[in-house]
């Protein structure tokens, strides 16, 4: 509900945005306002229409690093994993303790499949700012997929502190409680997931596996 509001909201904003653009010229508020639309884009998940408006920024300004960080988290959700380190990059050039950065890179990297660097990043990311739970789900997905359960376990815990709504990290967690056979922690854990996305498929096989296991009766 609050997702469809937000999104109402953003639509409503870009249609005022685009107006002032047609406009504006060659105005110096131009590039503010192209950044602010491509920030509305990548809220509603239009993430090529944000890199084209953060492209037509960074043509006049190479090295506004904002939109550079901008850019990367949006070609992140293109699947555009290299061009995504290059921004995140960039942004590191002169801005070398950007936790966010690191973060965003890291997440690039483990996506093209180089575990090492991306455990680097985050944890310089984790270092840098130890309040991003988005930081600690993607660590604690590499370490998951690496077997490093403990690891995972303790990252998928911070990022539900810091975020009781990621329903990710209690679905990541139940998965590797029931590898585990904690059946009752892998119960738990999926039926918290589930009553924040009742969607998640491998939530509700752990949960229904765990029913079972654990001789109740399904809810």
């Amino acid at each position: 509900m609050i997702q469809q509001v937000i999104s109402r909201t953003a639509i409503f904003l870009l249609t005022i945005i685009s107006s002032l653009l047609t406009s504006f010229g060659d105005n110096p508020l131009q590039e503010k306002v192209l950044t602010m639309r491509g920030q509305y884009y990548a809220l509603i998940a239009q993430d090529l229409e944000a890199v084209h408006d953060f492209d037509q920024v960074l043509k006049k300004s190479p090295k506004n690093v904002a939109v550079h960080l901008e850019r990367a988290k949006s070609r992140l959700e293109l699947q555009r994993y290299s061009d995504s380190i290059d921004d995140a990059s960039e942004v590191l050039k002169f801005e070398p303790s950007s936790a966010e950065a690191y973060a965003v890179r890291g997440d690039a990297y483990a996506h093209v499949n180089n575990f090492q660097q991306a455990l680097t990043d985050l944890d310089l990311s984790v270092k840098l700012n130890p309040k991003l739970a988005r930081t600690y789900l993607i660590r604690g997905q590499i370490r998951q997929s690496l077997s490093q359960f403990d690891g995972a376990m303790f990252d998928y815990g911070e990022c539900i502190r810091l975020d009781p709504k990621s329903p990710f990290a209690y679905s990541n967690r139940a998965t590797i409680r029931a590898l585990l056979q904690d059946y009752h922690g892998a119960f738990e854990d999926s039926t918290a997931a589930l009553k924040i996305d009742p969607s998640l498929r491998k939530a509700r096989e752990i949960n229904t596996d765990a029913t079972e296991k654990l001789g109740m009766r399904p809810q």
